[in-house]
C-alpha cells in the first residue's frame, strides 16, 4: 500500500507550482551548494516564552540552547538545576533509538513500570549504573542513581504541559536486554557484558520496529498531552561512530538513517499533528569540508548553529541581530547560509540584509551569487552586474550564467550573447548558463543566430534538447515559418512526448490544414490537467473522429 496517493492532475500541478520541485543547477545560485538548505513547511508558530519539550539525540540539545536563548522555557534544561544533575553535561540525557524514546514516555506517563532491579545494575562493589543513561556517568550509590531516575521521569512528565515537542531520531542499531525485555538507550558497559554473558543482544531494527516504537511514543504524547499538541521531528545527521555489525560503518549508517528518515516520513503522513524539519538533509547534502569536523563524525558548530537558527527563525521569527551574530561567529559559511535563507524569504528584510552585508560579495563568490540573484529578482539588474564584476574573470559558470541573465534583464541582448565568448571553447554543462545564452539568442530575433546557438545548447547539455527545440519551434512559429516550427516541434515531442509540445504541434498542423498528421499526433494523448483537456477537446472537435476511433 503506498504511503501517499496523488491523482495525476494534482501531481502535475504540484510539480508546476512547487519552486523546489527540482534540484537546481551548479551554474546558478542554488539551495544545495555549498550549504544545502532544503525547503520545509512551517505549519505552526511558537509563542514567545512558551514551554517546549525537547527529546532525542544531540541535535535536540542544540535546539534547546537556541530556544533558551530566545526566552523559551525548556523543561529538559530545568533538570540540570536539580542537585542530582548539577555540573553534569546535558548530553547525558541524549536519547538515540525510537525504543528508548518510547520507554521514557511510557515510564513517565505510567503506561509501563520502571523496575529498578532490571535497569539499575551494580557495576562495581557498592556502585550502580542506570542502563538507560550515558555510560560516561560515573557509577554512584544506588540511592543517587534512583534519585536521578526519578528526576528524569519527572522531567519527561512535563511534556504533558507543552504544546510543542521537538524530537530528534538518532540510531536504529540498538542493544536489547533479554532479561528485562527492554531496549537500552546506549551500549552496555564492557564490564556488564562480561558479567552477564548472553543477556544482551545487538539488534538492527527493521522499519516496522523503528516506526512502531516511534508511533507509539507519539500516540502517548497525544493521549497525555494538550489537545493542540504539535510534534516537530528531525533526524540527527551525526552518524554511527562505530558499528558492531560485520559491515563497513558507512553501509551500516546509511541503513540506520534511512530507516529513521522513513519512519519520520511515515509519521508525518499518518499523524496530522506531526511535521518534519530537514536538518539531516541539510548536513549530509552540504560540502563535506564545510559540514564535518576532522573526525568525520561530528558536525561543525557553524552548520549546526545555522541550521538550528534557520529552524527557530521559521517557527519563531528572526531579527537582524540574529543575522549579524551568526555571521560574526560563523564567517563565510554562516554568511552564505544566511544569504540563501534570506534571499528565499524575500521582502524588505532581505533588502536590508544584503545592503548591510554587501562587503561579503567581494569576499565570497557564493555570497555574491546570492546577492546578485536577489537583485535580479527585484528588478535591479544593473546593480547585479556591479556585484558580479569582481568575479567576472573567475570563469565560474554560475557567475557567467547570472551575468548573462542580468544583461538580458537590463535589455543588453548583444552583451548577454557575448558571454558565450568567455567560455573559450570549453565544454560547460551548466544548464542555467546555456538557458540564459539561448534566451539571449531568442531575444535578438535573428533566425540564423537562434539555429547556431540551438546547436551549441543541445551539444553541451543534451538533456535540454526537448525544451530548447520547443522554444525554437515557438520562435519560428511566431515568425510565420511554419515548416521549420513543425520540424522543431516534432524533435521536441520525439524526445519527451510532452503533452504541451504535442498540443502546440497539433495546433500548428491544423492551421496548415495538415489534419491527418494532427490526428496522428493526438491519438492516445491523455490530458494531465483541465487546461490540456479543454485544449484537446477543441482540437478533436475541429478534426472530427480520431484515427482508429
Amino acid at each position: 500500500m503506498p504511503l501517499i496517493r496523488i491523482p495525476s492532475d494534482v501531481a502535475v500541478q504540484n510539480r508546476k507550482n512547487n519552486p523546489f520541485a527540482a534540484w537546481g543547477d551548479r551554474g546558478a545560485p542554488n539551495r544545495v551548494e555549498p550549504i544545502a538548505l532544503p525547503s520545509f513547511d512551517v505549519p505552526f508558530k511558537l509563542e514567545s516564552g512558551e514551554p517546549i519539550f525537547t527529546v532525542g539525540s544531540c541535535f535536540a540539545r542544540n535546539v534547546e540552547a537556541e530556544l533558551a536563548a530566545r526566552g523559551f522555557q525548556i523543561p529538559a534544561r530545568a533538570l540540570f538545576r536539580k542537585p542530582e544533575f548539577v555540573n553534569l553535561d546535558p548530553g547525558i540525557i541524549n536519547n538515540y533509538g525510537t525504543p528508548s524514546i518510547y520507554n521514557e514516555f511510557a515510564w513517565a506517563f505510567g503506561e509501563r513500570e520502571f523496575v529498578a532491579e532490571h535497569h539499575v545494575l551494580e557495576v562495581m562493589p557498592g556502585k550502580f549504573a542506570d542502563q538507560h543513561v550515558s555510560p560516561s556517568l560515573r557509577p554512584e550509590p544506588r540511592d543517587v542513581i534512583l534519585a536521578r531516575r526519578a528526576a528524569i521521569t519527572q522531567s519527561y512528565r512535563t511534556a504533558t504541559s507543552c504544546r510543542t515537542v521537538i524530537m530528534t531520531l538518532g540510531l536504529s542499531e540498538v542493544w536489547f536486554d533479554t532479561l528485562s525485555g527492554y531496549y537500552l538507550n546506549v551500549s552496555p558497559r564492557p564490564s556488564t557484558l562480561k558479567a552477564h554473558p548472553g543477556r544482551y543482544e545487538l539488534h538492527v531494527l527493521s522499519f516496522e520496529e523503528a516506526y512502531g516504537f516511534l508511533k507509539n511514543a507519539l500516540l502517548l504524547l497525544q493521549r497525555h498531552g494538550p489537545k493542540e499538541l504539535r510534534v516537530l521531528l528531525t533526524v540527527s545527521p551525526v552518524p554511527l561512530q562505530v558499528t558492531q555489525r560485520p559491515v563497513d560503518v558507512m553501509v551500516a549508517n546509511t541503513y540506520s538513517k534511512s530507516v529513521l528518515r522513513t519512519a519520520a516520513e511515515t509519521a508525518v503522513a499518518e499523524l496530522p499533528f506531526v511535521s518534519y524539519y530537514p536538518s539531516y538533509e541539510s548536513v549530509i547534502l552540504s560540502d563535506r569540508k564545510m559540514a564535518w569536523l576532522d573526525d568525520m563524525i561530528h558536525v561543525t558548530e557553524t552548520i549546526v548553529r545555522t541550521n538550528v537558527r534557520r529552524m527557530v527563525d521559521a517557527f519563531v521569527g528572526g531579527n537582524d541581530d540574529d543575522d549579524d551574530s551568526a555571521i560574526a561567529e560563523g564567517g563565510e559559511t554562516a554568511a552564505v547560509m544566511r544569504a540563501q535563507s534570506v534571499r528565499t524569504a524575500g521582502g524588505l528584510r532581505s533588502e536590508e540584509f544584503f545592503a548591510r552585508h554587501a562587503q561579503w560579495s567581494e569576499k565570497s563568490v557564493s555570497f555574491a551569487l546570492e546577492h546578485a540573484r536577489f537583485l535580479i529578482d527585484t528588478g535591479a539588474a544593473d546593480k547585479a552586474l556591479d556585484v558580479l564584476c569582481a568575479w567576472q574573470e573567475s570563469g565560474d559558470p554560475a557567475v557567467l550564467a547570472l551575468q548573462c541573465e542580468a544583461l538580458l534583464a537590463a535589455g543588453k541582448k548583444a552583451q548577454a550573447l557575448a558571454v558565450i565568448d568567455q567560455l573559450g571553447g570549453k565544454r560547460v554543462k551548466s544548464i542555467a548558463l546555456w538557458d540564459a545564452i539561448f534566451r539571449a539568442a531568442l531575444a535578438t530575433a535573428d533566425p540564423d543566430l537562434v539555429v547556431s546557438v540551438l546547436a551549441k545548447v543541445t551539444a553541451q547539455v543534451p538533456a535540454r534538447k526537448p525544451l530548447a527545440y520547443l522554444l525554437a519551434a515557438r520562435f519560428f512559429r511566431d515568425r510565420g515559418d511554419a515548416a521549420t516550427a513543425i520540424r522543431y516541434f516534432s524533435v521536441s515531442v520525439e524526445n519527451t512526448r510532452s503533452n504541451l509540445a504535442v498540443l502546440e504541434l497539433a495546433d500548428l498542423l491544423v492551421s496548415q490544414r495538415r489534419l491527418d498528421e494532427a490526428r496522428q499526433w493526438l491519438n492516445g494523448l491523455e490530458p494531465a490537467n483541465a487546461g490540456e483537456a479543454t485544449r484537446l477537446k477543441r482540437l478533436t472537435d475541429l478534426l472530427g473522429p480520431m484515427v482508429g476511433a
